[in-house]
């Protein structure tokens, strides 16, 4: 025999084998799958019975049964009010807050007079250029721009350098 027909009849060989454990993996897979589906329903004889509860445990399962049968019973009404009676007891159990602190007394704050608020006010410098409010009312700026022509500097920059702050160039004098 030549090689070649060596290889032939191992590589048949191994086919073989390699699909006849696949059918054999599939049937064994499908098999309780097919069992559970084709077996008959078991005996009455077959079934295990139950083990007895002591008397302790059959007690508090029937005692469980009948709160659950009371509750689905009620309406939402009464519900809420069972509810609502549980939750005061539970808070009724509850330890109490400790004491708040007495209240801090009042801060009497006075209003400034008129003419100290008109004062202050002109004092002020609402946009932070280096002018106060006043100053930028007697130039013409704009006491909420910082920049009031748009140039790139600020107001009181422009003003402490001789510069126009409404405009390009020197400021007249």
């Amino acid at each position: 025999m030549n090689r070649k027909v060596l290889f032939i009849i191992i590589g048949s060989a191994i086919i073989v084998l390699m699909v006849t454990g696949l059918v054999f993996w599939l049937r064994h897979r499908a098999l309780p799958e097919q069992a559970i589906q084709s077996s008959p329903p078991p005996s009455p004889s077959a079934i295990q019975p139950v083990p007895v509860l002591s008397k302790d445990l059959q007690a508090k399962r029937e005692a469980q049964e009948k709160e659950l049968a009371r509750i689905q019973a009620m309406d939402t009404t009464a519900l809420r009010q069972e509810s609502e009676k549980n939750l005061a007891a539970w808070i009724a159990r509850q330890p109490p807050l400790p004491p708040l602190p007495p209240p801090s007394p009042p801060v009497l704050k006075t209003a400034p007079s008129p003419a100290s608020t008109s004062t202050q006010a002109l004092n002020t410098d609402s946009d932070q250029d280096g002018l106060t409010d006043e100053q930028e009312l007697k130039l013409g700026t704009d006491p909420h721009n910082p920049d009031t022509d748009g140039d790139g500097y600020p107001d009181g920059e422009e003003v402490q350098k001789g510069y126009n702050p409404l405009g390009a160039g020197k400021a007249s004098q």
